[in-house]
């Protein structure tokens, strides 16, 4: 399932690879659109759909903390716990509602911390800019980054399906190491159910 290293160019930065299911979401970028305004409007949905993210990454952050107060007074770390759990719930209302809206099926794509290959039925042309809606299963993290296309491939030659592959752009670090974290947990869950599988 672990795919080998590759170096991106621009990021120069390895990143390991997984074959994932996810619910993906592309928009090609109008190169007419006035700057200012597409700018302005993807700044806009990225911090609204990259907000459970974040959180994700600061609960992280503070379990050595939580576990510290732990071991000192545990009525105020169930206290800071349950407000952890109100916090997950706001974010988890927030991608519900942005999921009713997207309205797409899960799909194969190859995923790492510096970009995503999938299938498309057009093909996209290289160096094109892509916004990119990526959905985590099954966490239901929203990722929302613009892309650069690095790669399309025709992979069928007798229908029209296309093999793209995208490099990540103007990403949040918080962003990227919440993907990273869910490539090695998946990893993990797939190494441990091999070995309990051959038990």
């Amino acid at each position: 399932m672990l795919k080998n290293k590759r170096t991106f160019s621009n990021e120069r930065r390895n990143y390991f690879r997984i074959d994932d299911i996810s619910l993906l979401k592309i928009n090609i970028v109008d190169a007419e659109e006035q700057l200012i305004q597409r700018e302005v409007r993807y700044q806009q949905r990225k911090k609204r759909l990259t907000l459970k993210a974040k959180l994700e990454n600061i609960t992280r952050e503070m379990q050595p903390l939580h576990k510290m107060i732990a071991a000192r007074n545990s009525k105020v770390a169930k206290y800071l716990g349950m407000l952890d759990k109100k916090m997950d719930l706001l974010g988890d209302c927030l991608v519900s509602n942005e999921l009713a809206e997207m309205d797409i099926e899960p799909e194969e794509v190859n995923l790492s911390a510096g970009g995503i290959s999938f299938h498309s039925s057009s093909p996209i042309m290289i160096a094109s800019l892509l916004e990119i809606e990526l959905v985590l299963l099954p966490e239901n993290n929203i990722i929302f980054s613009c892309a650069k296309v690095v790669s399309c491939n025709k992979i069928n030659k007798l229908k029209n399906q296309y093999k793209v592959a995208v490099e990540f752009v103007d990403m949040n670090d918080d962003v990227r190491d919440l993907i990273s974290h869910h490539v090695i947990k998946k990893e993990i869950d797939g190494v441990v159910a091999s070995v309990k599988g051959s038990e």
